[in-house]
């Protein structure tokens, strides 16, 4: 999971501060990027983060990677 706060260029029409959205991401144990699509402001970024996240979540549902005799074709 990633906490995004959407629409960062609207600043004056914020309802949750940085600080309170860094507190709970803190303690979700979780990244935290402040989005706009509009502006194009750390949409990659959050994306990114996210397919990193669920990768790590994959990694460790499967455990160890097992070596075969060599040969095949691994998806990453």
């Amino acid at each position: 999971m990633v906490l995004c706060g959407n629409k960062c260029d609207l600043e004056p029409q914020r309802q949750v501060t940085k600080v309170e959205a860094e507190t709970v991401a803190k303690n979700w144990a979780v990244p935290f990027y402040e989005t706009s699509a509009l502006a194009r402001i750390n949409v990659e970024e959050a994306f990114y983060a996210l397919v990193r996240e669920i990768r790590k979540e994959v990694n460790v549902k499967k455990g160890p990677v097992k070596k075969g005799k060599g040969g095949g074709c691994k998806i990453l």
